[in-house]
């Protein structure tokens, strides 16, 4: 347990966070007593299952490669779709 937090990546965490999240909404959508608030929380239970292949996907790269190695190209990885955001916006303001 010592190792814990060394063993830790971007993408772990990312999916433990959106994990608690899905599940706190989809409580309190299916909670509701409106048939449409419900079948939203069924909906959005399907949202839970990317999280959970990243969470593996991740723990699997981790034992494989090493927590630096990971976390460095999941860097990499954010920082690509960061750039693909930051140009998306400039093109929709340039355009429209």
């Amino acid at each position: 347990m010592r190792n814990f937090p060394q063993k830790l990546t971007i993408y772990y965490v990312f999916g433990i966070v959106l994990t608690i999240i899905g599940i706190i909404g989809l409580i309190l959508f299916v909670s509701s007593s409106g048939m449409n608030d419900q079948m939203t929380g069924m909906y959005a239970s399907m949202l839970l299952i990317p999280a959970l292949i990243i969470i593996v996907i991740d723990r699997i790269c981790v034992q494989k490669f090493g927590t630096k190695k990971v976390n460095k190209s999941s860097l990499y990885i954010l920082a690509g779709l960061f750039l693909l955001y930051i140009l998306n916006t400039i093109r929709l303001v340039l355009v429209g």
